[in-house]
């Protein structure tokens, strides 16, 4: 980008700078973990150097610099005199969205990886576009944590021949507004990409179990200032797996009783607006220290529910230490490899979280948003229903996560509506959960 000034300070030694934002998802803290309560997105002002530059004696200057991978929509480059900590003057710049599509041909199954740049999550209409597949509603894409870029992977579906790959922008409401070019909005790009799916052997998914979500080893801390400590050996783990626990700093040759919390709640209510959480402690089991205060203790939970799971140590039903640990979910198999049309089919999945962005879980059959299943009231198990449908041969199925809704529900029925929507680019939503399968569909 060129950058011309004239009529400045001459033989000045100046600054250009860029001008943005942080965004972060504003979700309610506890403990230092991510809680229940969604409440939108939090913004922070970003000030960047581009470059230092020097006028020359007739007072202007001419350079250029690459425009950073940054959130979409207005920014200000300013000119700044580090001197005297005074901006010298400005220059509003737009930095408008871009997609691409690739690969542009392949046969069923193969990954297409759409990738948009620019999106401005701070704009209400500009930050929030949606991928439709042959007119076929796909799923959301939001770029808040991933400053403005989001980049998703869907399977090339259908039968052989050209395919058409749209993304438009899908803020208003459950389905894109489709008379954008008559609206104050009409300034927003559209995209539209042809695909050819050829013939050949599909591209299938990994086996379900090589999908899990990976463990994150946990050492033991350096420190806690002498006080009774819990940890685990790894800080997310999918349901049903073995957890190893340690303690240290706690009474020495002491029986101690270990407890999981998990969280009740109901929201099938007409308190639907302000569903109420309580804890619910399970005894895990008993554990002696040793001499030293210490102990290791493994186990696997039988609880199903996801998300941020407390773990304690109590001594005569007094607390002394505790520790959290993330439950990630763990999706079954489908009972079977293929299925007649109109055969019914379920997706089993445990360890479905309980918070607005981590207890539902969005499936998109062949490129179509079907609907959604909340582990919220069934404690982090969930069934999704659903029939066989297509044409003989190879279909797909994903699993994406989505928000449930906002605090303040009102509000969530304005722009951006981001509710009960498959999030394409999953990676962008804490905690996000994402995996695939495929089957046949046959005619009899």
């Amino acid at each position: 980008m060129a950058v011309a000034g004239k009529d400045l300070p001459p033989n000045a030694r100046l600054q250009l700078i860029w001008e943005s934002y942080d965004a972060r998802w504003a979700i309610e803290q506890r403990d230092g973990q991510d809680w229940n309560e969604f409440n939108g997105i939090n913004f922070n002002q970003r000030i960047e150097l581009i470059t230092a530059v020097e006028t020359d004696d007739q007072g202007s200057l001419h350079t250029s610099f690459v425009v950073p991978e940054d959130y979409g929509g207005v920014h200000d480059v300013y000119l700044i005199d580090p001197h005297q900590d005074q901006k010298v003057n400005k220059a509003g710049f737009r930095l408008d969205p871009n997609v691409t599509l690739t690969p542009q041909s392949g046969p069923l199954g193969a990954p297409l990886t759409v990738t948009m740049t620019g999106l401005n999550a701070a704009h209400p209409m500009e930050g929030w576009y949606r991928i439709w597949y042959d007119n076929v509603q796909a799923g959301l894409l939001t770029a808040v944590s991933t400053r403005g870029t989001a980049q998703a992977i869907i399977p090339a579906v259908g039968r052989a021949g050209k395919h058409l790959i749209e993304v438009k922008t899908g803020a208003m409401g459950q389905a894109s507004f489709l008379q954008v070019d008559v609206s104050p909005f009409a300034y927003l790009p559209l995209f539209k990409f042809e695909f050819a799916l050829t013939a050949g052997p599909p591209l299938l998914p990994a086996p379900i179990e090589e999908q899990l979500q990976p463990e994150n080893p946990v050492s033991e801390p350096d420190s806690a200032l002498g006080r009774p400590l819990l940890w685990t050996d790894y800080t997310n783990v999918p349901a049903r797996s073995a957890l190893g626990l340690s303690g240290r700093g706690l009474p020495p040759d002491t029986t101690l009783e270990l407890f999981w919390v998990d969280m009740e709640s109901n929201d099938v209510n007409e308190d639907f607006f302000n569903t109420r959480y309580s804890g619910r402690r399970s005894a895990i089991g008993q554990v002696r220290t040793d001499e030293h205060g210490r102990f290791s203790y493994r186990f696997v939970p039988e609880s199903l529910q996801g998300g941020a799971r407390a773990i304690e140590a109590q001594l005569d039903g007094r607390l002394l230490a505790k520790t959290y640990v993330r439950m990630t979910p763990w999706p079954y198999r489908l009972a079977r490899k293929s299925y007649a049309i109109g055969d019914p089919m379920e997706l089993e999945i445990d360890g479905v979280g309980w918070t607005e962005t981590e207890k539902i879980l969005c499936l998109v059959y062949d490129n179509s948003y079907i609907g959604y299943v909340c582990g919220n009231d069934l404690m982090g198990k969930v069934v999704a229903k659903f029939s066989a449908t297509g044409a003989p041969g190879w279909h797909f199925l994903q699993v994406y996560p989505a928000i449930y809704k906002k605090k303040d529900y009102a509000d969530a029925f304005e722009t951006p509506f981001l509710y009960r929507l498959p999030l394409l680019n999953w990676q962008d939503l804490p905690h996000g959960f994402h995996c695939n399968y495929a089957f046949q569909v046959t005619e009899k």
